[in-house]
């Protein structure tokens, strides 16, 4: 459904441990697992291009400094 809110989990971390805490989940596609988000919660990463055909937009919220 087009305009529906997706939560989005905050990265409370410093943005350092973004890297150590992404896995790759696929052998033979560009798919990755971040955990430590907020809540205990894991975000699915693609390559930007595999989504051209959705309406998105995304702000993610970081930590002030």
């Amino acid at each position: 459904m087009l305009n529906e809110n997706i939560d989005v989990p905050r990265w409370t971390r410093p943005l350092g441990e973004l890297l150590a805490n992404t896995k790759r989940t696929g052998d033979h596609e560009l798919r990755f697992t971040t955990a430590g988000f907020e809540g205990g919660k894991s975000v699915e990463l693609i390559p930007w291009f595999r989504m051209t055909h959705e309406r998105y937009n995304l702000y993610w919220q970081g930590k002030p400094a």
